[in-house]
């Protein structure tokens, strides 16, 4: 497992005491007590999350379970940050997180279309907004536009 990089959406983690897989859906709470008073309910304390250590100030994640193909994700759970451990997926990617490849392919589907829509150059703009959000998202996009631009396009990228 890679502790290096933060569990974010998107991620598969484990659920530490069950062993089963987890999908993360969102962030529901950057810490755990905040978490537990809009709730009315102690997650901290809960028998399984008190096994693993978690703490007031772990973050809190939305998950489904990763059941069998034939059941069907019907209900989320919160599970504070210490109860996951995240599955490095990125490892058959080439090191590339995949919630990372589908926002680059958003983002370059974006530019595409605002510069069809518009008619004119618009990558400035669209650069300045990607940046805002993502730097390096931002660099990467304009890098791969430029050189589809110049003909060099690579899809792999």
């Amino acid at each position: 497992m890679n502790d290096e990089l933060p569990i974010e959406p998107g991620d598969v983690c484990i659920d530490l005491t069950s062993g089963r897989a987890l999908h993360v859906m969102e962030k529901a709470a950057d810490r755990a007590d905040e978490w537990s008073r809009e709730n009315n309910y102690e997650l901290a304390e809960n028998y399984g999350n008190a096994r693993v250590g978690a703490a007031e100030d772990d973050t809190v994640w939305t998950c489904v379970y990763a059941n069998s193909i034939q059941s069907e994700p019907s209900k989320d759970y919160a599970f504070p940050e210490s109860r996951l451990r995240r599955v490095e997926t990125e490892r058959a990617n080439g090191g590339e997180r995949v919630q990372d490849e589908v926002r680059f392919e958003f983002a370059v589907q974006l530019l595409d279309a605002a510069e069809k829509e518009v008619g004119g150059d618009v990558h400035t703009d669209v650069h300045k907004a990607l940046r805002s959000v993502d730097r390096d998202l931002g660099e990467r996009v304009v890098e791969f536009v430029e050189a589809s631009r110049n003909g060099t396009r690579d899809s792999d990228q």
